[in-house]
């Protein structure tokens, strides 16, 4: 009973962790930029559900819409005005990487001034009327099981798209031979954009749910894309599939880990299995390629 209700969790936060993962590693696996500022992205797409849920009335999928077109145009942004002008002058990786420190720091401290730094409550979550279903002996939350739905869909979405769209396939091209892709007439910066666009899109729906599990507070995007880049490097850098056994991966052994320890050792946890799998695979679970 026990391990089942671990398992439940853990593919909850396994969905929750690859929605955000995904996001990552597109963008990384396109741009070639550790985007650390994706955590503030996240943070901004959940306290404007937030804004519009609770503040507002709006109902609960117009308020995720509102989140979703805010996070994408934060990825607009933060591509078109600052990545972009660095990486034509020919910025080394690691100033691009102090930059997206110094996004995530502003602004996660724009909502913290704007919200305060008191963790705020999304409320309850009721899906046809019920707070819980029970799914065999198990009572599952709501929004767990929305969650994982969700996740699902969206991210088979982003696969059918990368898979069957002329710009998935440019993305694809860009991700595994940038040179190639350029002699055969793509479009780079385009690209670049419009992954920085899909990949910020996805942290909205992550941080929606989290929120939802747990509460927000402005710190919370730091964590949030830690957890995403070690599930990004467990399941192959620029993976798409990866990052989604990397996430899986490491939902469910964090929360089938506190059956023996205690919750706070997670985030250990969570880096003593990247140790383990890189030292033993370096090339990650399912290895490098969109």
């Amino acid at each position: 009973m026990i391990i089942a209700q671990l398992v439940e969790m853990g593919l909850f936060w396994a969905s929750v962790y690859a929605l955000s993962s995904v996001g990552f590693a597109l963008i990384l696996g396109v741009t070639r930029i550790f985007h650390i500022a994706h955590g503030s992205v996240l943070v901004c797409a959940a306290y404007t559900f937030y804004l519009f849920r609770v503040h507002f009335q709006f109902n609960f999928l117009l308020s995720g819409c509102f989140s979703v077109l805010v996070a994408a145009m934060l990825g607009l942004i933060i591509y078109q005005w600052i990545y972009r002008s660095m990486i034509k002058v020919g910025a080394h990786p690691m100033v691009l990487l102090i930059a997206s420190f110094g996004i995530l720091f502003v602004m996660t401290n724009a909502v913290a001034l704007a919200f305060s730094t008191h963790h705020l409550s999304l409320g309850g979550f009721r899906l046809f009327g019920c707070s819980r279903f029970k799914v065999g002996f198990l009572g599952v939350p709501a929004s767990h099981l929305l969650c994982v739905t969700s996740s699902f869909l969206i991210l088979t979405g982003v696969m059918i798209f990368l898979g069957r769209t002329k710009a998935g396939r440019a993305m694809r091209a860009i991700a595994d031979n940038p040179q190639m892709a350029q002699v055969v007439g793509i479009d780079q910066d385009r690209i670049n954009l419009l992954s920085f666009v899909i990949g910020s899109a996805l942290t909205a729906p992550a941080g929606i749910f989290l929120g939802l599990a747990t509460s927000l507070e402005p710190g919370m995007g730091f964590q949030m894309v830690i957890l995403s880049s070690v599930a990004v490097i467990l399941g192959g850098v620029g993976s798409i599939p990866g990052a989604i056994m990397g996430a899986l991966f490491l939902g469910l052994a964090m929360n089938l880990s506190t059956a023996m320890i205690a919750s706070h050792w997670q985030t250990s946890i969570a880096f003593g299995l990247l140790v383990v799998v890189i030292s033993i695979r370096p090339q990650g679970i399912w290895g490098r390629g969109m």
